[in-house]
């Protein structure tokens, strides 16, 4: 979004809204396969996401090869004003 410093492109966006979609935490092979993301894409794009705490990756501790992606408080309350920014000011 423009002026905040978390210009976002579309594929990000989209990672960010599955990722907050979920009630459970995401594994990155999950989260490609369900947007039909190459697994190289997917991190770069958590990168970025990470990068502005907008999620967070911790090593799944069942499996540590796996990483879990999970929502933010600031990713959260970026969504939150993305929401306001689309559907403006009521009053």
């Amino acid at each position: 979004m423009p002026g905040v410093g978390r210009d976002l492109t579309l594929r990000q966006l989209a990672v960010l809204l599955v990722v907050h979609d979920g009630e459970e935490p995401r594994t990155c092979c999950a989260l490609a396969d369900m947007l039909a993301i190459p697994r190289p894409a997917m991190t770069r794009a958590l990168d970025r996401l990470t990068a502005l705490d907008l999620v967070r990756r911790v090593s799944d501790p069942a499996c540590r090869r796996n990483v879990l992606v999970s929502p933010t408080p600031g990713g959260w309350a970026f969504l939150g004003m993305l929401r306001d920014r689309l559907v403006g000011d009521p009053a």
